[in-house]
């Protein structure tokens, strides 16, 4: 089959099948995945209103808005292979909340996220 290159800006290419049918496929490559400077042990703050549900004693939701916590993993690669993952950063919370303390991980991505 051939291929029709489209366009190649910023390490972003686009190519079309040359049949009609075939679909489309985009590709992109970055830094090992990640464009972002979050590494493993890195503290950072919640920017963005982000409710989660899975949070110990607190079942009807908690705003994480402003909370503290560490990057524990960064899921953009696995075995050498790139992931795209929706939520790519592991970020680790032990915070009080109410009269309990509450420990608990979440997934979240770079832009709901700024290193402290």
């Amino acid at each position: 089959r051939a291929a029709i290159m489209l366009s190649t800006k910023a390490n972003v290419s686009t190519v079309r099948p040359a049949s009609s049918r075939a679909r489309l496929v985009v590709r992109a490559s970055g830094a090992n995945g990640s464009t972002s400077a979050f590494a493993d042990g890195a503290q950072v703050k919640v920017i963005k209103p982000v409710k989660v549900f899975h949070v110990p004693k607190h079942q009807d939701g908690v705003n994480i808005e402003g909370f503290v916590g560490t990057v524990q993993k960064n899921c953009t690669q696995f075995k050498g292979k790139v992931l795209s993952a929706n939520f790519p950063f592991v970020v680790k919370f032990q915070q009080k909340i109410g009269d309990a303390e509450a420990k608990f991980m979440v997934h979240l991505g770079d832009d709901e996220i700024a290193a402290v």
